[in-house]
């Protein structure tokens, strides 16, 4: 949700509402700084500053200030099994850095430069179930 005016309708409807510092997550129940718990059904968390990814190798996700350039390098954050997902986006060098040990980047196969067949058999044969074109 990007419009500013809709944000405030909604909190101002009680439909969405701003919290205090989240400790912890316990299944529904959100602990918040204070001692506060309370239940949710969906929860969006969006700080806008403070971004971090310490999971990732340091410099895979550029944040500049508190502005994240996702782009395209990113895999969704979200997953639980991101490998599940990654088999799906586009590869390079950042998503060898996501999988542990030592990968390499499979390299393309090319064609040989003469890749069509000799037209006569290396030996001569007489066998007739052989047909040699010219």
């Amino acid at each position: 949700m990007n419009d500013r005016s809709a944000q405030m309708a909604l909190m101002g409807a009680g439909s969405v509402g701003l919290g205090m510092a989240i400790v912890r997550f316990a299944g529904k129940a959100v602990d918040f700084a204070g001692g506060r718990s309370e239940g949710f059904d969906l929860m969006v968390a969006a700080t806008g500053h403070g971004v971090s990814f310490p999971f990732l190798p340091p410099g895979l996700a550029p944040v500049k200030g508190s502005v994240l350039k996702l782009g395209v390098r990113l895999p969704p954050t979200h997953l639980i099994d991101a490998r599940a997902a990654l088999r799906r986006l586009p590869r390079g060098k950042w998503l060898l850095e996501l999988l542990p040990g030592k990968q390499r980047k499979p390299r393309r196969k090319r064609a040989p430069h003469d890749s069509t067949p000799p037209v006569f058999p290396a030996k001569p044969t007489t066998d007739p179930r052989v047909e040699v074109f010219q």
